[in-house]
């Protein structure tokens, strides 16, 4: 605490590298300024993970055009990566597999634009660019407004201004299930995405919500059959 007592200023690293409680027993001018810091730089983290979809993509599809892997060692198994998927699969200093697999996916769907072109634009707005056509997603207007508009923004711009795109602004539906019913839900998303049924977690939960109203009108139309409609009378 000294130590932190005797700088004259914090740099943006100090402030997210303290413990934020020694941030808060400072003084108040020099709280004010640590805090204000420490609120700079968590912005600018969220900011880079949200952008950082896209470059892992771009990166994964290099990977597998020049097989680099093939130069990299498994820190599990301390020999060469075998493939490609055993290099995105690596959580030790890749993440979360899904996420990678996920980027990677969109990427390809946006092969018809330059790669560098897609780089800073964060995660729900390229997906929203996977949905347009060719000659849209490659306007230089579309490709700006993706990289600075937030998600919502950047929808309604696209919904206005090009509605032949067919594409919707999104509302948020909140619910909160139990326990039991959450793992539910989750199992059903995990592997929704696993075997490639959608590309999203929203897109996951619309897709079980069509095949339980399918069934349900499915259930509806058999029971509306003469000869079923008689066995049930008589069961």
């Amino acid at each position: 605490m000294e130590n932190l007592k005797m700088r004259d200023a914090l740099l943006p690293l100090d402030s997210i590298n303290l413990n934020l409680s020694d941030l808060l027993a400072l003084p108040d001018p020099e709280a004010a300024e640590a805090l204000n810091t420490r609120m700079y730089v968590l912005d600018q983290i969220h900011r880079i993970h949200e952008r950082s979809y896209s470059e892992r993509g771009i990166i994964a599809r290099e990977f597998e055009r020049r097989s680099l892997w093939k130069h990299l060692v498994d820190p599990e198994t301390f020999e060469a990566f075998p493939n490609l998927t055993a290099w995105l699969s690596c959580s030790d200093f890749l993440g979360c597999r899904r996420t990678n697999f996920e980027a990677k996916r969109d990427i390809e769907l946006l092969a018809d634009v330059p790669a560098e072109k897609l780089i800073d634009i964060p995660k729900g707005n390229l997906k929203v660019l996977t949905q347009m056509s060719t000659a849209v997603r490659n306007d230089p207007g579309i490709l700006e407004a993706a990289k600075s508009l937030l998600p919502n923004e950047f929808l309604e711009k696209i919904e206005k201004e090009q509605p032949s795109q067919h594409i919707e602004s999104r509302r948020p539906l909140r619910f909160s299930p139990g326990k039991s019913g959450a793992k539910v839900i989750e199992r059903w998303i995990a592997y929704a995405l696993d075997h490639d049924l959608v590309g999203t977690r929203d897109e996951a939960i619309v897709r079980a919500c069509e095949m339980a109203m399918n069934d349900a009108q499915l259930d509806e139309e058999m029971e509306s059959i003469p000869e079923n409609k008689a066995a049930n009378a008589t069961a």
